[in-house]
């Protein structure tokens, strides 16, 4: 038998407080139930995207889930506290961070490996997740080793 539980999402994932059990936007009066099982498979999900630096589809990680892309997207949500698309995002930036910092590659190119088709864009994200756009963080970084 598997149990139906409601939980505090920042027990799963730490950083995130909304809960597991919530209303959805298009149904106010449907809340959405989260099972162990789903749990499990988004976290499996989360691995995918460390592990792939980013590149799992929608359609891989409904298939991990379990369910179409949609439901999935908001059984994703409701574990994480945070949206299918913005996790890639996180992720893809976490790891170009690790070549940002420790290779001598030009930042378009390694816009460009992690999926950027514009730098201006990889600056955008990457400096509203580290606070600091990824020129600089080198410039520091080189600057401390000395």
């Amino acid at each position: 038998m598997i149990e139906t539980v409601e939980l505090d999402a920042a027990n799963c994932f730490q950083g995130h407080e909304e809960a597991s059990s919530r209303k959805t936007r298009s149904h106010p009066q449907l809340t959405l139930r989260i099972t162990g099982q789903f749990i499990e498979r988004v976290v499996t999900v989360h691995r995918l995207l460390t592990q792939r630096e980013g590149n799992v589809s929608a359609a891989e990680m409904a298939e991990v889930i379990g369910r179409g892309e949609r439901q999935a997207r908001r059984i994703f949500h409701t574990v994480t506290g945070e949206s299918f698309r913005l996790a890639r995002i996180r992720s893809r930036i976490t790891s170009s961070r690790k070549l940002v910092l420790n290779s001598s590659i030009s930042i378009a190119t390694i816009a460009a490996q992690f999926g950027y088709s514009r730098r201006a864009k990889f600056d955008q994200s990457y400096s509203r997740l580290f606070g600091i756009m990824p020129a600089e963080d080198r410039r520091q970084t080189k600057l401390t080793k000395v």
